[in-house]
């Protein structure tokens, strides 16, 4: 019953917002129709007066009045019309009610104007500022730019100067790791010099490649033409080399290792005789073929490998240290 009762009182407060929302809208809009009729009644009741005015001035005029005095009260007439139906305009304009409303606001429209002047001329100066400002600054970026432009190219020019010194001190520094004098000391000259040397006595160059003059071991000149030399003896092994199989090479170079390693074991009263190139030749032939015919001969390789381990077993027997006798 509460909910029925309640639901009711919304129903009722609902319908009675309603009512007062339908009587305030035809309140207005009676409000509306009664200012237009009385807009329009006083217009008439204007209009009617004019024209009463009229008929007034017609009757106080005498009749010998001249008919130019008659025209110019009719042109004056229709100059008091016409700013009377401009004035009515501008009330519905503006939405003002009476003159003095009127005036006030035309001289409101005057101090707006005349503000709106001063603004003109204020932002025309700064138009006029912001225009010099902005000659000046074209004018600075011109300027910054043709001198960062000549900066840029003293900078390029200086950058290019320090690559060339740059360039010029790695090309004294390979030159110099390549002739040994990364150190100055002429022990260490002394010492690398005689590497590429000893690793290349063996290869013979013509006579003139050698030079005739006797330099000391020390100096830079040595070494650099001892590096010639060295250029030269590579050139005539690689030249002596082409054709030939790497298997083959290194055969010959383990042989002649393992033959002066065998030569540097063996005793000093061990002498050995260089035989001519044929008749070694000719040896190793005979050596070939025997072993061929007679399989149970031992391989000239199998000899070397036994020789060397009978010096290897002496050497170690000879170099055994002796054992000391423990203290009883």
């Amino acid at each position: 019953m509460n909910s029925d009762a309640q639901l009711s009182k919304d129903a009722a407060k609902a319908e009675l917002q309603h009512q007062e929302e339908v009587v305030y809208r035809e309140r207005r809009q009676r409000d509306k129709i009664l200012n237009e009729l009385r807009k329009q009644a006083e217009e008439r009741k204007a209009q009617a007066e004019r024209v009463e005015r009229r008929a007034q001035r017609a009757i106080m005029q005498p009749d010998d009045q001249s008919t130019e005095a008659q025209r110019s009260d009719v042109n004056e007439e229709n100059t008091i019309t016409t700013f009377e139906e401009a004035f009515e305009r501008i009330k519905e304009a503006t939405g003002v009610t009476n003159t003095q409303e009127v005036v006030e606001r035309f001289i409101s429209q005057g101090d707006t104007q005349r503000h709106l002047e001063l603004l003109k001329v204020e932002n025309e100066k700064t138009l006029e500022r912001l225009k010099e400002e902005r000659e000046k600054l074209r004018a600075d970026f011109q300027e910054m730019k043709y001198s960062g432009e000549a900066k840029l190219s003293s900078g390029q020019q200086v950058l290019e100067e320090f690559a060339s010194h740059l360039r010029r001190g790695e090309a004294q520094r390979r030159c110099q790791r390549a002739s040994g004098q990364t150190d100055p000391s002429p022990e260490h000259r002394a010492g690398w010099s005689g590497a590429p040397g000893d690793k290349l006595q063996h290869v013979k160059i013509p006579r003139g490649h050698v030079p005739a003059a006797q330099l000391p071991p020390s100096s830079e000149e040595y070494v650099l033409e001892l590096l010639s030399v060295s250029e030269q003896k590579l050139l005539q092994l690689l030249e002596e080399l082409q054709g030939k199989e790497l298997n083959d090479i290194l055969k010959e170079m383990e042989e002649a290792e393992f033959n002066a390693s065998i030569e540097g074991k063996l005793p000093a009263y061990n002498m050995r005789i260089s035989l001519p190139e044929s008749h070694k030749q000719d040896l190793f032939d005979e050596d070939e073929v025997s072993s061929d015919e007679d399989p149970d001969v031992i391989s000239r390789a199998a000899l070397k490998r036994q020789s060397q381990q009978i010096i290897d077993s002496r050497t170690k027997r000879k170099t055994r240290p002796k054992k000391k006798k423990g203290k009883q």
